[in-house]
């Protein structure tokens, strides 16, 4: 169910039951319950040494989801949550972190962090495909440094471990 531009009001304009079920399905996109959340709880951290977009190799950053079309697209929200250190030095670097649909992604990121080994960022990504079909589709999370080592927390034992959730609906 796509998303309905509403049109502009004129005072004293009469408002019909048409106008009103546009307003009524908005409201039912934001209501859409999630179709698929990963928690992110594994025995060990994730790292990367890339200098070039690389999906991560831990499986709860991947959402397979069909959507419920047969025909025509839909968009599918992805938000996703995690704790990230840029270094394992004090050596500055940056990190680019990404959502590909499909393995499609280019080397354009959705968000870029910079930091070194005394700073973990909380990370939130929120992001909306659009135009999707139907049929199976594949979420991964792809990350890239411009040097040294990255490392999203996804060990529940270490100290800087936050609950990492990846959570995806159809819109």
């Amino acid at each position: 169910m796509p998303w309905n531009v509403l049109p502009l009001y004129s005072v004293f304009e009469r408002l019909t039951a048409a106008k009103m079920n546009l307003i009524r399905e908005n409201l039912n996109i934001l209501k859409a319950p999630v179709s698929v959340q990963n928690t992110v709880a594994l025995g060990a951290n994730i790292t990367t040494t890339s200098t070039t977009p690389v999906v991560t190799s831990a499986p709860s950053y991947v959402v397979n989801i069909t959507p419920s079309i047969l025909t025509g697209t839909c968009n599918l929200d992805v938000w996703l949550r995690f704790n990230l250190r840029c270094s394992l030095n004090a050596t500055a670097q940056t990190v680019r972190l990404r959502l590909d649909l499909n393995g499609g992604g280019g080397s354009t990121p959705h968000m870029t962090l910079n930091g070194d080994n005394t700073v973990i960022h909380p990370v939130t990504i929120f992001h909306r495909f659009t135009g999707v079909g139907p049929g199976l589709n594949q979420i991964n999370l792809a990350w890239w440094t411009t040097g040294g080592t990255a490392t999203i927390f996804s060990n529940t034992a270490d100290a800087n471990y936050c609950i990492g959730l990846m959570m995806v609906r159809e819109s």
